[in-house]
């Protein structure tokens, strides 16, 4: 999941938006659905373990995150676009979440995301 282009919009650097989940039933836990290898537990703080360059759609730089979108229409709509392109079956779910840290802001696909260092389910 990469940001397709960056902007210049300013955003808060803590606040609130939305993330695109498998739920993992057995465990009440929750994974990325796009990279799997880190489980996330409601009302823990998340911390993005290494910083990377990575190279937008538009060839720009940014650091690696956690990828938020801002509206809950939007993440609901890129659920549903990721569970077909990646033939899902697993429980996707969209979940509020609180933000730290703005590494970068931008669009993925054609929806506003921003890109952040920390994340907590709320």
């Amino acid at each position: 999941m990469c940001l397709t282009k960056l902007t210049n919009e300013k955003v808060p650097n803590t606040g609130y938006g939305y993330k695109v989940f498998m739920l993992v039933k057995e465990s009440h836990t929750y994974l990325s659905p796009i990279y799997c290898d880190k489980q996330h537990v409601r009302s823990q703080k998340n911390t993005v373990s290494t910083l990377y360059m990575i190279t937008a759609g538009s060839l720009e730089e940014y650091q690696t995150g956690y990828h938020i979108f801002l509206t809950k229409e939007d993440a609901e709509v890129y659920l549903e676009i990721i569970k077909e392109l990646f033939s899902i079956n697993q429980k996707l779910v969209v979940e509020r979440v609180y933000y730290e840290d703005v590494l970068a802001v931008g669009e993925q696909d054609r929806f506003k995301c921003i890109v952040t260092k920390h994340m907590t389910i709320k």
